[in-house]
């Protein structure tokens, strides 16, 4: 919930690689073609509206500090 609302900078799409889910599980299917976000970049913006929830990605899934995130499109909007 913490993320909704969030304006988050998007990178170009990874072209190919592993794709998993946060928490080491397969990956979710509905982010294939998802919006690509810098890992440590989306948990810093996440910080500023919510520290517990910035806390919690650190805590429990660090490794997105030094990935992307993939957001699915059916939850996103673009904006300019």
């Amino acid at each position: 919930e913490a993320w909704i609302g969030l304006e988050l900078p998007m990178n170009d799409p990874l072209q190919d690689g592993i794709h998993s889910g946060v928490l080491g599980g397969p990956a979710d299917p509905r982010n294939i073609g998802g919006y690509h976000v810098d890992g440590q970049v989306a948990v810093d913006l996440l910080n500023a509206k919510s520290p517990k929830a910035a806390k919690w990605w650190r805590q429990n899934a660090p490794t997105v500090l030094f990935a992307q995130l993939v957001f699915a499109k059916d939850t996103c909007r673009v904006v300019s």
